[in-house]
């Protein structure tokens, strides 16, 4: 019980003086989970399609069975691939769920996202994609999960009582939702066989939606959230790829700046058999979420990619949580594409 009602403590404080409550979830993953990265990304692949799995933990290490967990699944495809000249349409749809202790403050999101890819040069090996993405979100609280100190009734030997800290009168929404609207626009270019570059703008939550539960606080509402990624990948042989990574975001007065970078190697060349396994690390920056060292890890065999990152926690939590921060893991299978095939089969895997 006591437990409870710091996390309600926490929560309140990071709410208003950090101006956080309206933050949204992040992953150490991003470009496995292109859709919530960026709404353009959506069907900008090499394949038929791409079905992607991913599960964050949080804060486990202290906070046990109460820790933050986001799982989310997405899957988008290409269309009309080929009859378009160079360009082709990507439609996709994603769901996460976000759960915040044993508080239950949940919040699940479902998008569903166009986006529009243009080809340039004479191979197309230069892309121009803009995307949009309409996010239907449903946000719930269990009240009845906080006890607070007022509640203990001593001459009832223990009962339990109403608290007068949190008049559930003014705690009028439990549970609500609303549609949300996000946007952004990508570039990918492939130099040659041997460099190829990426990098892209996003903002999410034009609608700037009212988040509070309690109807006092009408203008308590989700900060717009801009991200800017960019990412290289130099093969400097058939087989050995290093690949470094940057992503800057900023919702509200709060900034996180990821970057870092893999190591690749591939084993096989060819298109069928391809396979690869690729190590690194990134470096997070974020006064929210706290600094941390991110170690990565990713096997790739034929279509499918697992992943796996754990977040090595270096910020002001580091002893109690003894440096241990979230585990993630990702899977991602992309459907392999006949087109694709039959120009690429003697070209090596790429991650882009």
């Amino acid at each position: 019980m006591k437990k409870n009602y710091l996390y309600f403590v926490i929560f309140i404080l990071t709410s208003f003086f950090n101006n956080t409550f309206a933050q949204d979830a992040h992953f150490s993953q991003y470009y496995t989970f292109a859709q919530a990265l960026n709404p353009a990304l959506t069907g900008n692949f090499d394949g038929s399609y791409r079905v992607a799995v991913v599960y964050r933990n949080q804060w486990s290490s202290f906070l046990n069975k109460n820790a933050f967990v986001t799982p989310g699944a997405a899957i988008d495809l290409p269309l009309f691939e080929g009859q378009l000249k160079q360009d082709k349409l990507g439609l996709g749809l994603m769901f996460t769920n976000d759960r915040m202790g044993e508080a239950s403050l949940v919040t699940n999101t479902v998008g569903l996202s166009l986006a529009y890819h243009k080809g340039l040069g004479k191979l197309g090996k230069h892309r121009i994609s803009l995307g949009g993405q309409v996010a239907y979100v449903q946000r719930s609280i269990d009240r009845d999960s906080y006890t607070f100190y007022d509640q203990f009734d001593v001459f009832s030997h223990g009962g339990i009582g109403t608290s007068s800290e949190f008049d559930v009168n003014n705690f009028d929404r439990g549970s609500f939702f609303y549609f949300d609207y996000n946007f952004g626009a990508y570039w990918k270019s492939n130099f040659s066989d041997r460099f190829k570059m990426q990098g892209g703008f996003s903002t999410f939550h034009m609608s700037q939606p009212n988040q509070w539960f309690i109807a006092e606080n009408n203008d308590i509402f989700l900060h717009r959230r801009y991200l800017g990624d960019l990412g290289f990948e130099v093969f400097f042989t058939d087989k050995i790829a290093l690949a470094p990574d940057f992503l800057y975001q900023k919702q509200g007065e709060n900034q996180m700046i990821l970057a870092g970078g893999s190591f690749g190697y591939y084993f096989t060349s060819g298109f069928r058999t391809k396979s690869s396994i690729h190590l690194g690390a990134r470096y997070r920056v974020s006064p929210v979420n706290g600094d941390a060292v991110v170690v990565l890890s990713q096997v790739e065999f034929r279509n499918l990619r697992i992943g796996a990152s754990y977040d090595v926690n270096l910020s002001n939590l580091k002893n109690s949580s003894n440096l241990k921060g979230a585990f993630e893991i990702s899977l991602v299978y992309v459907g392999e594409s006949i087109r694709s095939y039959k120009a690429n089969k003697s070209l090596p895997s790429r991650r882009f």
